[in-house]
């Protein structure tokens, strides 16, 4: 009797997680437009993960083996500071574990009459 609750429990813990990283890889998947207000680079335990701001919230780039990601340091020299922005995001921001949402790719450019010197005057 034991041994069949605990295959019931174990299964049911097993499914949960991988509910959890498919929601977390395809199904929060979101389009955003927003203005790059800030971006900056932090480190923890030897790791870096960049961090972009934007009006309202703060988004990290990261590489994603399942989402077959690899281009992080390109997309975080793309989007420069004062840039309009659409992209696709994945995940959730939990603030206590510092998770922000992921953002897998982005088209920017400068709003209509500025150049990259204009912005911040």
């Amino acid at each position: 009797m034991w041994v069949a609750v605990s295959l019931v429990l174990i299964f049911v813990v097993v499914c949960l997680a991988i509910y959890t990283v498919w929601w977390l890889n395809w199904g929060s998947l979101d389009s955003i437009t927003f203005t790059v207000k800030d971006k900056w680079v932090k480190y923890h335990n030897n790791e870096a993960k960049y961090l972009i701001s934007s009006e309202n919230e703060v988004f990290e780039d990261t590489d994603n083996a399942l989402r077959w990601k690899w281009d992080s340091s390109d997309v975080y020299n793309y989007m420069d500071v004062g840039k309009v922005c659409s992209a696709n995001v994945i995940g959730i921001r939990v603030p206590i574990l510092s998770w922000y949402r992921n953002i897998l790719s982005a088209a920017c450019e400068y709003p209509y009459n500025e150049q990259p010197g204009d912005v911040g005057k």
